[in-house]
């Protein structure tokens, strides 16, 4: 089962219309381990005003509820959205690609054995996106990850 907490942050989550708050996140986490569910948890990282002991508080929230996975994925900015508007007025900046994973490193090494990687990042559709850029082009943005993170 793939739950979508996003941010544990509930400012946040009210900002982006989540439309639930981190406690229902945590309570239907309860229920599923309950019944022995295998849980993976998405994540955003770059959300507007977050930082990354946000996104550390994020990911710790779903390790101590017992998440089983975990998908990252960057913030991206689409056509005809609430973010584009606050995006447009400078309200918040994309991150940029080494930015992004320098963040995901970090959230990694934090990541208990028991829990799998399941996505990296993600991207938005092609004809909707208008930041990060970068994460248009796919086979540049995993060919940085296989450099980055390889273990040779």
């Amino acid at each position: 089962i793939e739950l979508g907490l996003q941010t544990s942050n509930d400012k946040t989550a009210d900002l982006i219309n989540r439309c639930y708050r981190t406690d229902e996140y945590v309570n239907i986490m309860n229920k599923l381990k309950s019944i022995k569910a295998h849980i993976i948890t998405h994540i955003i990282i770059g959300l507007p005003g977050e930082t990354v002991e946000d996104n550390i508080n994020t990911l710790n929230l779903a390790i101590d509820s017992g998440t089983d996975g975990v998908k990252f994925t960057v913030l991206y900015v689409l056509k005809n959205t609430r973010l584009e508007k606050m995006w447009e007025q400078d309200e918040f900046e994309t991150l940029e690609m080494e930015e992004y994973f320098d963040i995901v490193e970090t959230l990694m090494k934090l990541l208990p054995e028991n829990v799998v990687v399941h996505r990296l990042t993600g991207d938005g559709p092609k004809n909707l996106l208008l930041a990060p850029m970068w994460t248009a082009n796919k086979r540049n943005v995993v060919n940085y990850i296989n450099r980055r993170f390889s273990n040779g």
